[in-house]
């Protein structure tokens, strides 16, 4: 993105003294911090200089022409075309609205994305122009950019995202890594200086599970199109196996992929080290070649590809989920969940702050398992089901796709189907089978940052009465509720 800005944006970026310093500093900061961290280009153009030179104060003109040497300079900028001229008429040569009208040229000629100008008069020429969605204020390109790329990504609160120097090289965990990467040492030296960046799940004074990534050049794997983010190094600690912290740590990563527009996942790995299943289980697929040492290549696609429309709802969602679910030819239900089961099964629906001392698989897992007394017997593989927290907010606050569902009054068959999946104790499974119990097996696919209350669902038509048991979608409110969910 490229973005253009007036002198008086530079203005306050760039005070002479304190008596200088302008309302607008702090916006003008905010806006260049944006800016950096998203690789936006910022640009002035050369007829903002005259601005500067017209200024009689020689010192401060003298310090805003070297401070307007820190910023890049549109190149030969466009001349406003007869199309413009027609419309917004002729100035007066030499005039402020001479430099003004060729500013705006830059945007109309789409030489630049953005003007950032807060000039009142300037912006009503860019109205006439109908630019005024890209001829904005500083508060305007702020709100702008802060909804394109949001800062904070929603995460689990046990993963941390830090920068790789700030980890203990020491940890046990990389003792695996060092025995079998002699060069580790050098290469982790490698990481801290190009200011990679890790996820960790850190457990007491140790680090449970890791995983370091990078953006990796495409013209390293044959055939892949679009931004690629390579796991360096994907790791859980073997006192933690079983805790499901690897789903944790892909469910993580694949948010953070999405969120800065990342197509796909890649990592390589010997074939001694290959936990296949794992991959298998969540869409990564095996290209035919190795790389240079020897390594196996595995790549999980983030969006559809050309063969998606083939792929049978589950299997669309195995490939290229969590996060994004295929919306045809499937139906769509609400199934009502108590807080303390919610809490659990989508532990991140908690405020953040509240601490969980234990550490539960379920709460990590992607796959996971619903029990419930319900006759339903339409829920089918492939299937949309969102969880609806019942009792105190009342809204649908996570997303699953169904794998597959089965009845049973045997305890211990139900124990032995879904394993970890549960929230339930044996106890209360054993309780809970003095019925016939309906289990639903399912992948969770998001959590919402913006829950759906029952009286949004009740106002679009979306439900029959109260959530109090398994309810399907009703089919008037399905064009709503996919609008909804993929805001």
């Amino acid at each position: 993105m490229k973005i253009l800005i007036d002198t008086n944006i530079l203005i306050p970026l760039e005070p002479v003294h304190s008596a200088d310093i302008e309302p607008q500093r702090s916006a003008a900061l905010d806006f260049i911090s944006l800016c950096l961290k998203n690789n936006i280009e910022i640009f002035l153009h050369p007829e903002g200089r005259k601005d500067i030179e017209n200024d009689k104060n020689q010192i401060r003109k003298q310090i805003r022409t070297d401070a307007y040497k820190k910023y890049k300079e549109l190149v030969h900028p466009p001349a406003p075309s007869k199309e413009m001229m027609d419309i917004i008429g002729d100035p007066i040569p030499g005039s402020h609205d001479e430099i003004d009208i060729r500013m705006l040229a830059s945007v109309f000629q789409d030489a630049i994305d953005y003007f950032i100008t807060e000039d009142q008069k300037l912006r009503k020429k860019a109205k006439s122009l109908n630019l005024q969605d890209r001829v904005l204020s500083l508060n305007e390109v702020l709100d702008l950019l802060s909804r394109l790329f949001p800062s904070n990504i929603p995460m689990p609160e046990i993963v941390k995202r830090l920068p790789v120097y700030s980890l203990n090289e020491k940890d046990p965990i990389f003792e695996s890594i060092r025995n079998s990467y002699p060069g580790f040492d050098v290469w982790f030296q490698k990481c801290k200086l190009e200011h990679r960046e890790s996820l960790v799940i850190q457990r007491e004074n140790s680090l449970a599970g890791l995983c370091i990534f990078s953006e990796e050049k495409k013209d390293q794997i044959d055939g892949i199109k679009g931004k690629v983010l390579k796991l360096n190094t994907f790791k859980i600690s073997p006192d933690f196996s079983g805790y499901k912290l690897g789903e944790l740590l892909l469910k993580s990563i694949i948010r953070i992929a999405r969120h800065e527009k990342f197509h796909h996942l890649y990592l390589t790995t010997h074939e001694e080290q290959l936990a296949f299943s794992f991959l298998d289980d969540f869409g990564f697929q095996m290209l035919p070649n190795r790389n240079e040492r020897g390594e196996l290549l595995f790549v999980k696609n983030l969006f559809p590809t050309s063969d998606a429309r083939l792929l049978t709802p589950l299997e669309f969602q195995i490939r290229f989920g969590p996060g994004i679910e295929k919306l045809e030819g499937v139906s769509f239900y609400f199934i009502p969940i108590q807080p303390q089961y919610s809490r659990l099964l989508f532990r991140e629906t908690e405020k953040q702050g509240e601490l969980f001392k234990e550490l539960l698989p379920v709460e990590n897992s992607i796959r996971k398992a619903y029990l419930c007394h319900s006759n339903n017997k339409q829920i089918a593989s492939g299937d949309i089901v969102f969880f609806f927290r019942s009792e105190d907010v009342r809204s649908v606050v996570a997303i699953g796709v169904c794998e597959y569902t089965f009845r049973s009054q045997d305890p211990k068959e139900i124990i032995l189907k879904i394993g970890q999946r549960t929230v339930y104790s044996f106890s209360e499974i054993e309780n809970l089978t003095k019925k016939e119990v309906l289990v639903v097996l399912f992948r969770e696919s998001r959590i919402l940052e913006k829950p759906i209350s029952f009286d949004e669902l009740s106002r679009m038509g979306a439900v029959r009465g109260s959530i109090q048991s398994i309810q399907k979608l009703k089919d008037e409110a399905l064009p709503w509720l996919i609008q909804r969910i993929v805001e």
